[in-house]
């Protein structure tokens, strides 16, 4: 495999920006696309790249008002940019969510799992990108796609739109948590974004675009477990439980890329803490 890797990377944002900080030693170069989805064609963008590394799209809850743009940016401009992927030989790696996923009774799903139910249209956009890239290995592309956990922990573009990390952020102000109060009890799985770079390095290092799909999860966890973590910094949080029938409880089961070498080594207590800490600072 070729060491001196040049990648095209789509979008700056939260994983990306950690990512940043370490990429893999095989990557010589790296491009910041320019432009923004879906005015770019993707087919001007692929001269001596290597790889593309496609972080760009929106979620939640920027296409709230409007739920055809997730579809347009998340799914379309991915398959237009995966057959100019296939037409140059070009690998993509395409990081996807747990939120396709759907279970009720705690069950840790694997990639093949049956329970896929997309929770909303960002996550139908995102799963209906996977099929797309799929479905372009006859055409000779190479995919890795990626099923992270929700996000957490800090990074120089942190989000605050996820759970984790938007919770630390009201601790800090004096907000109370706000939660049904089923989801204390709920699982969920959660993915340190440290994890999530250190994935996008294993999966390049090991040419590991084989079309397959890989979960990657650091914890899997109730938001129980996090209010009580967040605790731990912030004594004085309150939790403010709202009613609320049904909801969604799993877990992912990542032993798939386990079973290859990679070992996810952040925590939520760690995560936490970091994010604290980057709000007092």
């Amino acid at each position: 495999m070729k060491k001196d890797l040049t990648i095209l990377l789509t979008g700056e944002g939260y994983i990306a920006s950690r990512w940043l900080q370490s990429p893999s030693s095989q990557v010589k170069k790296i491009i910041r696309m320019q432009g923004r989805i879906p005015s770019v064609d993707p087919s001007t963008l692929l001269d001596n790249i290597d790889i593309v590394l496609h972080c760009a799209g929106i979620s939640p809850p920027q296409a709230d008002n409007d739920p055809t743009q997730y579809d347009v940016i998340n799914r379309q401009w991915t398959a237009l940019l995966g057959q100019a992927c296939a037409a140059r030989g070009v690998r993509i790696f395409f990081p996807s969510g747990s939120n396709i996923y759907n279970a009720v009774d705690g069950a840790l799903l694997a990639e093949d799992t049956r329970c896929i139910n997309p929770q909303d249209p960002y996550a139908q956009s995102k799963y209906d990108a996977e099929v797309e890239l799929r479905a372009l290995a006859s055409q000779g592309l190479r995919s890795a796609l990626v099923r992270f956990g929700s996000v957490f922990g800090a990074a120089p573009r942190i989000s605050f739109d996820r759970v984790v990390n938007k919770f630390v952020r009201q601790a800090y102000t004096g907000a109370p948590l706000t939660l049904w109060g089923p989801a204390l009890k709920q699982l969920h799985p959660y993915t340190y974004v440290g994890d999530v770079a250190k994935a996008i390095n294993f999966v390049i290092e090991h040419d590991l675009f084989d079309n397959g799909i890989y979960n990657v999860v650091s914890e899997n966890a109730t938001l129980g477990d996090i209010v009580e973590h967040i605790r731990n910094i912030f004594p004085s949080v309150t939790v403010t439980e709202i009613d609320h029938a049904g909801g969604f409880s799993f877990g992912m089961d990542d032993t798939k890329i386990r079973a290859l070498g990679f070992s996810p080594e952040g925590t939520l207590a760690q995560g936490i803490a970091e994010v604290a800490a980057a709000l007092r600072g």
